[in-house]
């Protein structure tokens, strides 16, 4: 299973991006890709590949430290996991977008506003 199944009823199409020739997810403080062993690998970093500010990157740490454990680096971290609950409890933590998720009464209310346009 690729790391676009994993995620894709949860996580945002935009944030998957190809790099290197590797499926990640990309948000604004960090890249998520799916290992060989089928471990996640998260590296926090910035946008660009930029290294996080000290502030930015001890405040997300801070958060997530209870649940993994990070190796840390100037401006940047990383850890690997085997739990996916662990990356959806943090999206918005990691600067992920998630998957838009239409209610069914606004569902309903676009189809007829289509059906009445055509």
């Amino acid at each position: 299973m690729n790391l676009r199944q994993h995620f894709k009823n949860e996580v945002s199409s935009s944030a998957f991006l190809v790099i290197d020739e590797e499926t990640r997810i990309v948000g604004k403080y960090s890249q998520i890709s799916l290992t060989d062993s089928g471990h996640f690998d998260i590296w926090l970093v910035g946008p660009n590949l930029e290294p996080l500010s000290p502030r930015k990157l001890n405040s997300i740490l801070k958060s997530i430290q209870q649940e993994a454990s990070f190796t840390v680096l100037t401006g940047e971290a990383y850890t690997q996991t085997m739990d996916k609950q662990l990356i959806l409890r943090n999206l918005p933590l990691l600067g992920i977008k998630k998957k838009r998720k239409i209610s069914i009464s606004e569902r309903q209310r676009i189809t007829h506003q289509l059906r009445k346009a055509s």
